[in-house]
Formats: C-alpha cells, structure tokens, sequence
C-alpha cells in the first residue's frame, strides 16, 4: 500500500515544511487525491536521511538545478509528484519535482516486497524556484517530525502484518493433525504460539503508546526512533515463526504467509532500519543530539 509513503510521510512533510502556498499548491490536491505523491529520501546506498541522501540541488539563476538519484521510492511509477529531499549548500532543500519534468528518468526496482520501488535518476533537472517546499536549506529540520509520524503508521502496519501471520498459524495448528491429534497439543509448538502472542501484544502496546504521545504532543525526539527499533525485529520473529508453525505450506504462493513476511522483511529497512534507530536512542542517552 503506498499509504505510509504516498499520504503519510508526504502529507505530514508538506504540512510542516511547507507554508501557505505549498499547502494550497500541493498539501490540499493530496488530501482531495487530485494528485498522488511519492516522497524521495535516500539514495543508490539505502541508508537513512539524512545521510543517504543523493540528490544535489544547485541554485540556477532564479531558480534551481538537480543532480543524482533517489532510490527505493515506493510506488514510484504512479505518483504524479515527488517530493525531493536534496543537499544544498547549506543544508538540505525539499523541492516538488512534476513526474513529467524533463531530466527526470524513472526506472523500476524489482523489490521483496512487491511495492513497486522506483529509482529516479535526476539528469541536471531545471526547476522554478517555486519548486522549494518551505525554506530552502532548512528542509531536514523540518521534516523530521514528519518522518517520526511515518515511523508510528509504518510500525502499526507492521504490527498488522505480525497479528495476521500469528492469528493464520494458530488456526493451521489448531485444525492440521499430527499422529492423530492437532498440531497445536505439542508443547512446543504452543510454546511457539505463546512467543508469537507476546510479540504482537508488546508491539501492539507500544504502537498505542506512540500514537498517544504524538497525539498529546508528548513525544521525546526518539519516541519514533525507539518504536521502530523494538517493533520491526519482534514483527519479523513472528512472521518466521508463523513460517515455521506452517511447514511446507508456509512456502505456497496461495497461502498468505509470504505475503506478510515479505511486507514486514521489506519494511524493516524503510525509514532507516533497526540499527539506524538504536544508535539514535543511544545518542540521546549519551547526551548527544540524534541525527
């Protein structure tokens, strides 16, 4: 679904980095779904903003220029608009960027998954300066609220992904027989179960937790950061676990186990992976501001 990326994580940073006029160019069109848009954060390397960003943008007489790529945007090919984190000379700019405009290449991503990524390679792109989102080399500081936000909604899809594999495994062992009686009278698969149920029910309390924080305005600068470090390793484990409670028909293309596993897998590096978001909360604990 392109919901995180796509509504989300461009609605919330158009709405904190954008001003009066990129709320009624951009902000509203999304909300109205006159336009779909898709938001560029990282580069050929994959790894989290504000360090992959691969993008260079240059002022050009009254406006601006593009180079680079940006990698791994979900559900590239449908967007009408990306929204393009960029490094400037000071800082990083966020421009929106017409999917028709000329330099821009798109080319597709075959994904784990199935969420049809695109790479967007920027051949000296030529932009108005009314392109700029908010102030320019300010973008970061701007956007990172929005990215927090994205964060909670990508770890509650996670968890939804989780609950389903766990809920589809119980009911396997609950009705496939073994030796004459159900598979789920072994201890060690209940033992298996009983794991699966912790993960999701701690996930789920934390994912709660997160939306209340940011609902009250109560969230610390790695709330986020601390989400989806603890949820993304725990979704996984269940989602294997799920496999592993399935046997061989864990592995069926019909059966909706590969399905989840293969959204929460490729979930997990989205947004900054889980060792990205554990040196944040140590970098907070040490003192020090998070990247």
């Amino acid at each position: 679904t392109p919901l995180v990326n796509a509504v989300v994580l461009s609605g919330f940073a158009l709405a904190h980095a954008g001003d009066a006029r990129a709320h009624e160019e951009h902000l509203l069109p999304l909300l109205r779904g006159d336009r779909r848009y898709a938001t560029c954060l990282t580069g050929p390397s994959g790894f989290a903003p504000p360090g992959g960003v691969a993008v260079r943008a240059t002022r050009s007489g009254d406006g601006w220029r593009l180079t680079g790529s940006a990698c791994f945007v979900p559900y590239a090919a449908s967007a009408d608009v990306f929204l393009v984190l960029a490094t400037s000379e000071r800082g990083h700019t966020l421009l929106a960027v017409d999917a028709a405009t000329r330099g821009l290449h798109l080319r597709a991503l075959p994904t784990l998954g199935g969420d049809r990524q695109g790479r967007i390679r920027f051949a000296d792109v030529a932009l108005p300066r009314s392109a700029v989102i908010g102030a320019p080399e300010t973008a970061w500081d701007t956007l990172r609220p929005a990215l927090d936000r994205a964060l909670v909604v990508q770890c509650a899809d996670l968890l939804g992904a989780a609950e389903a594999a766990m809920r589809y495994a119980v009911a396997w062992v609950t009705t496939r027989e073994q030796w004459g009686v159900p598979l789920g009278t072994f201890q060690a698969v209940q033992h298996r179960c009983a794991d699966m149920f912790t993960d999701v029910t701690l996930c789920r309390d934390a994912v709660a937790e997160a939306a209340q924080l940011y609902g009250t305005g109560a969230e610390s600068a790695t709330t986020a950061s601390a989400l989806k470090a603890f949820c993304a390793p725990r979704c996984r484990r269940v989602s294997a676990s799920a496999h592993q409670l399935g046997g061989g028909e864990g592995i069926h293309a019909d059966v909706p186990l590969h399905l989840w596993y293969r959204r929460i897998k490729a979930a997990e590096p989205a947004l900054g992976g889980p060792r990205h978001h554990r040196a944040r909360v140590a970098e907070a604990l040490l003192g020090r501001t998070p990247r």
